[in-house]
């Protein structure tokens, strides 16, 4: 035995109470467990023809079987079937006390530990072993639960005990006291419970339930059972009903005796209701009264869109559907051995065809998606190769004509029939041929020419001041000399020259400042002188020099070789 117990984010818990079907879908989103649905469905045989599946007689029924086909069901074996005993194992890990449970469980079971199921949940930890709480069964009554359910055409995933799902109901609404007794009073059996911080320590049931009450009213009244104040009965107008009663909490008062030894010494005076009988007029007063104990109320969240008295009515349906939402640890599993769940892929085959189908459709739209940029690239390539030809003058037509006569074979292939390794072949054919192409010269310089030069410093306004009303403009500064000189410039054995051109000046000013202020013209930067060369400066006796460089705006073309 693993002690692994199935959980799901759905779950139905199933009860049959009576001649009704209930079950509960809880689903747990966010963080937070919402009740889903409601179900109360009449199994009885008034109602349900022999060999007839209930489920399918009503729109209710087949919604719920819908809903079992996907989530996991768990149902749960009665109390009066059911032992609950307390058990110290010197082990910690749960894989060493799962090999060991059904051994070490043999003593404190009334049967061979062969003939039963067990299940067990850790209550506490010490430094040198374990506290169990351990679940016997027997098999026959499992296979006799198994078989039932069946019949209604239902395969529960998970078989728990009562006793569990009251104590899984309990823990999840009755957050502020962590220790007390529970009680689910059935219609047909009461269980009873100790709950010690969270985990139940024991639990003990007998046949008395809210029917045994109905019966005892009815021979007293015709009054509904719910319409009686239990707290105002006397044994004068309901001499049957106060009997049964006095009777009911006699059971109840030595179940609790009974469960109180496990505390040693401890005593608990905080008892919480639940089931069918807990929703009585002021019966669960009475009984308080009479046990003596403080009785533990809670309200119903907001995620359960149900009153408060629904809620104990279908308790050990919500208690079972909560033990098998993951966080939840209030869990037992009677489906071992050769009573596991046949169909353990059954409710997650859906969930996984759903995957596999979006991986697929993910896959497919991803490949389809690099198609089309495939095709996208190779509509490009073929684009920009198109163009590639048209910039070296060669039309297609007698490019292929010419590479067709290189290969030696004759394709007739459009440009839009190429395919990658195509275009490739023919662009490695235009590579050979650029690379045997000699290397290109820029022979036109685009730098300013003299005349470009002169008109400039004709109409600079450091060089001539400008014209009066006449048209006559002054000269500031005498130019003596000119002097424009190309220094370098591309040749066959120095192809990455470029072209400079210096241009000196020689001349005179009448002041200093004038010839300061055209020099500093120079040095600013225009359209003609390049700031990044040199630009020189001297002066001697009322006699200036500079020279500058011009700017180059010569295209030069790109090398062709790799």
């Amino acid at each position: 035995m693993t002690n692994e117990r199935p959980k799901s984010l759905n779950t139905v818990g199933l009860q049959i109470d009576g001649s009704l079907l209930k079950a509960v879908h809880l689903e747990k989103k966010k963080g937070k467990i919402h009740l889903i649905d409601l179900y109360s469905i009449d199994i009885s045989s008034e109602t349900v023809a022999d060999n007839v599946n209930p489920l399918s007689l009503t729109d209710r029924g087949k919604q719920l079987a819908r809903d079992l086909k996907t989530h996991l069901s768990l149902s749960a074996v009665e109390s009066s079937e059911t032992l609950v005993r307390p058990l110290f194992v010197q082990l910690k890990k749960d894989k060493d006390i799962a090999a060991v449970i059904g051994f070490q469980s043999e003593p404190i079971l009334p049967y061979s530990s062969d003939e039963a199921v067990i299940d067990w949940l850790k209550v506490g930890q010490e430094e040198n072993g374990s506290h169990l709480s351990v679940y016997a069964v027997k098999k026959d009554h499992v296979q006799r639960h198994l078989d039932e359910w069946n019949g209604y055409g239902i395969d529960p995933e998970n078989v728990s005990v009562v006793p569990v799902a009251m104590t899984a109901f309990t823990n999840y609404f009755v957050t502020s006291d962590t220790s007390y007794f529970a009680v689910h009073i059935g219609n047909e059996t009461t269980t009873c419970g100790l709950v010690v911080e969270g985990q139940l320590l024991g639990a003990q049931s007998f046949h008395k339930g809210v029917n045994d009450l109905v019966v005892a009213l009815e021979k007293d009244s015709a009054t509904s059972i719910y319409d009686v104040d239990f707290m105002n009965i006397s044994d004068k107008d309901f001499p049957h009903l106060f009997n049964g009663v006095d009777q009911f909490k006699l059971e109840i008062m030595k179940n609790l005796l009974s469960l109180t030894k496990l505390l040693k010494g401890k005593e608990l005076e905080k008892i919480v209701f639940t089931g069918i009988g807990a929703t009585l007029l002021k019966f669960n007063d009475k009984l308080c009264q009479s046990l003596k104990k403080q009785q533990i109320t809670f309200e119903v969240p907001s995620e359960f869109s149900c009153d408060r008295s629904t809620l104990l009515k279908y308790d050990i349906a919500i208690g079972l559907a909560l033990s098998g939402i993951p966080g939840i640890k209030t869990q037992v599993d009677l489906r071992q051995q050769e009573l596991s769940y046949p169909n353990p892929w059954k409710r997650i085959l859906k969930p996984v065809a759903l995957y596999l189908v979006a991986c697929f459709l993910l896959a497919w739209g991803a490949y389809m998606s690099g198609m089309a940029s495939s095709r996208y690239k190779e509509d490009t390539l073929k684009e920009k190769f198109g163009s590639l030809l048209a910039l070296m003058d060669k039309p297609y037509k007698s490019f292929e004509e010419e590479f067709e006569s290189s290969q030696g074979e004759t394709s007739g292939l459009t440009i839009e029939e190429l395919d990658v390794n195509d275009l490739f072949d023919r662009l490695d054919y235009l590579n050979e041929e650029v690379d045997k192409a000699p290397e290109p010269i820029a022979l036109m310089p685009n730098t300013p020419r003299v005349s470009d030069i002169l008109a400039w410093l004709a109409t600079h306004p450091n060089v001539v001041l400008a014209g009066d009303e006449k048209g006559l403009r002054k000269p500031l500064i005498k130019i003596d000399s000119f002097n424009y000189n190309m220094m370098k410039r591309p040749e066959e054995k120095k192809r990455n020259n470029k072209y400079q051109v210096k241009v000196e000046l020689e001349f005179t000013s009448p002041t200093p400042k004038l010839a300061r202020e055209f020099h500093d013209a120079l040095i600013e930067g225009n359209d003609f002188v390049d700031t990044k060369g040199e630009v020189k400066w001297s002066s001697n006796r009322g006699r200036y020099r500079t020279s500058f460089y011009l700017k180059d705006k010569t295209y030069y073309p790109v090398s062709t070789k790799r």
